[in-house]
């Protein structure tokens, strides 16, 4: 049996589409990709989207907070695996992949950008975070070079502050720049979110954080063909 003959109980259809594989990723750490990639999948797995949740990231950071005690993720309509499915084989039964990846800098990003369709940048509105964000690039266009279906849909602002005058000028320009385009609103500093991994298993915390990490998965949701999904009143 492959691991994903079986999905939240129910058998694998042979032929099912492929799942869209959404990566998120960064240039460097401390952007909270892997809390923006968690917060996706969980968001959509609560709003009836069947979920894989990929950590490709050699640090196994998404681990220690998808994956409760007993080593399981019990998330509705999440599951969770370490490294990349092999796409090339047996698909897996999900509607949607979301991929928490090694930074771009890194040769094992490249494993995981020839089999993305699309991929979001966390990066944080700091001067420093956005002048090293061209590094990132070489490994995106290197990667489409092999990987044509690959797509950069935006920009994700991470741990804003905006309380912060200059950070908030700093996302104005990058907003009307559009070069990355932004996706969603900036995602707020929020100190629930920091303490996520002290509760490893436990839902995506509650507050602006979430809220707006609701709204970037519905705006995501047309690029990754998902349609309608469950009402969002609960949220």
């Amino acid at each position: 049996m492959t691991p994903f003959e079986h999905f939240n109980g129910t058998k694998h259809d042979a032929g099912m589409r492929r799942p869209y594989v959404l990566t998120v990723a960064s240039h460097k750490g401390g952007t909270g990709r892997t809390t923006v990639a968690l917060a996706l999948a969980w968001i959509w797995g609560q709003l009836g989207r069947r979920v894989l949740l990929a950590d490709a990231d050699p640090n196994r950071s998404a681990a220690l907070i998808a994956a409760d005690d007993a080593g399981a993720c019990r998330w509705p309509g999440v599951d969770f695996m370490e490294g990349m499915p092999a796409l090339d084989r047996l698909p897996p039964p999900a509607d949607v992949i979301v991929v928490d990846c090694p930074a771009l800098t890194e040769t094992g990003a490249y494993d995981v950008l020839r089999h993305t369709d699309g991929l979001v940048l966390t990066c944080l509105a700091d001067t420093l975070c956005l002048r090293t964000l061209p590094t990132s690039t070489t490994a995106i266009r290197e990667s489409v070079a092999v990987n044509p279906r690959l797509r950069l849909l935006g920009l994700v602002i991470n741990l804003f502050d905006g309380a912060d005058p200059a950070q908030v000028r700093l996302v104005n320009r990058i907003h009307k720049a559009g070069k990355p385009p932004l996706i969603g609103l900036p995602i707020p500093v929020q100190n629930a979110v920091r303490d996520w991994p002290l509760n490893p298993g436990s839902g995506f915390p509650g507050g602006t954080a979430r809220a707006a990490c609701l709204e970037l998965a519905f705006s995501l949701q047309q690029e990754l063909r998902l349609g309608s999904t469950k009402s969002a009143g609960r949220f």
